[in-house]
């Protein structure tokens, strides 16, 4: 069975070394992080969640806001997912 590993290096192998770095130094989702914000509407709102889920399927791309407490304060964590090609 594949690890993560064999895809990393299947990554490096189509877009050389380089992708590979970028790939490896991508910010993580952890346990504990809130997610606050797609496409900069605020979860807050029930409206809010039916919108993000009804365009989830045909968005090109998805910008998250996830929070995480460092154990003083919260501290934002943008992260972008774009679909494959």
């Amino acid at each position: 069975m594949p690890t993560d590993h064999d895809h990393l290096e299947h990554d490096r192998d189509r877009f050389g070394s380089n992708h590979r770095d970028q790939w490896e130094h991508r910010p993580r989702v952890a346990s504990g992080d809130v997610l606050t914000h797609v496409d900069g509407a605020s979860l807050g709102a029930m409206e809010t969640l039916e919108r993000v889920l009804v365009e989830l399927p045909t968005a090109p791309a998805w910008a998250l806001t996830m929070r995480r407490w460092t154990g003083s304060a919260w501290e934002l964590r943008p992260i972008t997912i774009a679909r494959a090609p």
